[in-house]
């Protein structure tokens, strides 16, 4: 019987319906296509952030209005990819998602582009979201699904950079779209993006979802394939993470530095283009300034954190690793954490009083460096501490984030009409203090709630 299962399994590794036996070539157009759609995401996002003037004059709307309209879809955006998420895993689908979710999206961007009132505007912002979200969660299983464990690493890398090109383009983008063919284009400009992704993934991939054999070398991983299509979908499974402490404190710590940076994303159009008279274009390359920052700390922050894991590991004499205690990735947090106090009560200050220019420009630079410094880092955490539950820590670290940023978006100009910038800002900056305190609880106490969690 062993002797059958192992001839089976020889034989499966070369099967040619397997995605992890395709050609180089078709993995790659597949992981291109897939780091296409990624983009999709966040340059959806941020593509409008240099119009808001403009979409406010021209529908006569309100502040919070307008910040609805954006704070709209990053909650949604943090509710259905959740959703994406565990459907996907629980069923092993990924190309009828995609279809079903951009073919929803393309609809959306349609009648927006055509739309003249704010209520129906929100309601295809809610649809744009529900296509947008199943990207970045669907395209990692795409990519777990073709590529073998030694080759994701090249994988995700090209993967997740396109999150930070569509991060960095979006605002350059909308800002060009808007000061020189107004901002419906910005609608007409996703709906003709989606539509050629739309065109691509018919064409170029297939479903990759793929059952393997209990008697894989890959022993856990195809456990988990083959009960994905046999478990039922459990929404409310991966919020159960939450009742460990470690993770309850980093994960909220994580939603507090996402929402201070989609705070200072709302506001900059603002005061950029009323007290510092810059174009929409102009207000765009600002974005990009910011988004410079963000990629500088996320690479940073990530090899500064390995660095203090590497040298916090014990090792024997061969130089082998005896014991890794992940909490010491907590040690990279300070510098990020502690730039993060200083560096926004100083913006919003400078916001308050309208200092020069470059002193806020700086401030935004280093901003975003040091909360993408804390945020890889608290991410490297949290996937080396429960590495067995790691997709699910994703998706619910992703939601708590974008659902509190989403709601805080709208209220940001009830917050600044009622206390300002300058107070906002040093709000903010207190509460990253009061996370950086719980953060140094998981330093000390981290390594035991993880060993009593593995007990239950």
């Amino acid at each position: 019987m062993k002797r059958n299962r192992l001839s089976y399994h020889k034989s499966s590794r070369h099967r040619a319906d397997d995605p992890r036996n395709w050609s180089s070539r078709r993995k790659k157009i597949i992981l291109y296509i897939a780091t296409f759609a990624e983009i999709l995401t966040p340059i959806t996002n941020t593509i409008f952030y240099p119009a808001i003037i403009d979409i406010r004059t021209d529908l006569k709307i309100s502040d919070i209005m307008i910040n609805t309209l954006l704070g709209i879809y990053i909650i949604f955006w943090g509710i259905v990819s959740y959703f994406w998420a565990q459907y996907s895993d629980a069923y092993g689908i990924r190309r009828s998602i995609y279809l079903t979710s951009l073919t929803l999206f393309i609809c959306a961007s349609v009648i927006s582009a055509l739309a003249n009132n704010i209520l129906l505007l929100i309601a295809m912002r809610i649809l744009q979201a529900c296509g947008a979200s199943c990207a970045i969660c669907v395209g990692v299983g795409v990519l777990n699904d073709i590529f073998n464990p030694n080759e994701r690493n090249f994988a995700f890398g090209i993967y997740f950079a396109g999150y930070c090109v569509g991060d960095l383009l979006g605002p350059v983008i909308g800002g060009c779209l808007d000061q020189y063919l107004g901002w419906r284009w910005i609608y007409w400009f996703l709906t003709i993006y989606v539509s050629l992704l739309l065109l691509l993934i018919l064409i170029f991939v297939p479903e990759t979802h793929y059952r393997r054999p209990s008697s894989s070398s890959e022993l856990p991983l195809s456990r988990s394939l083959l009960s994905r299509s046999q478990n039922k979908l459990n929404l409310f499974k991966p919020l159960g993470l939450l009742l460990y402490p470690n993770i309850f404190i980093i994960t909220t710590y994580i939603s507090l530095i996402i929402t201070i940076m989609f705070i200072q994303n709302i506001i900059i159009p603002i005061p950029f283009t009323i007290t510092y008279n810059l174009s929409t274009y102009m207000v765009g390359l600002v974005y990009l300034l910011a988004g410079i920052g963000n990629v500088l700390g996320c690479v940073i922050g990530g090899k500064f954190s390995d660095y203090i894991l590497e040298k916090s590991m014990k090792k024997d004499e061969s130089g082998n690793v005896v014991e890794s205690v992940y909490e010491k990735r907590i040690n990279s947090f300070w510098i990020g954490s502690i730039l993060i106090i200083i560096t926004y009560p100083t913006l919003g200050w400078a916001l308050e009083m309208q200092l020069n220019i470059f002193i806020i420009l700086i401030a935004l630079f280093v901003g975003g460096f040091s909360i993408h410094m804390v945020f890889s880092s608290a991410i490297a955490y949290l996937v080396d501490a429960y590495s067995i539950h790691t997709a699910s820590i994703m998706s619910v670290s992703d939601s708590l984030a974008f659902i509190f940023s989403g709601i805080m978006t709208i209220l940001t100009p009830l917050i600044v009409n009622l206390i300002g910038y300058g107070w906002m800002f040093t709000i903010l900056a207190g509460a990253n203090l009061i996370g950086m305190m719980f953060s140094i609880l998981v330093y000390f106490k981290g390594k035991n709630w993880r060993e009593r969690s593995m007990q239950d």
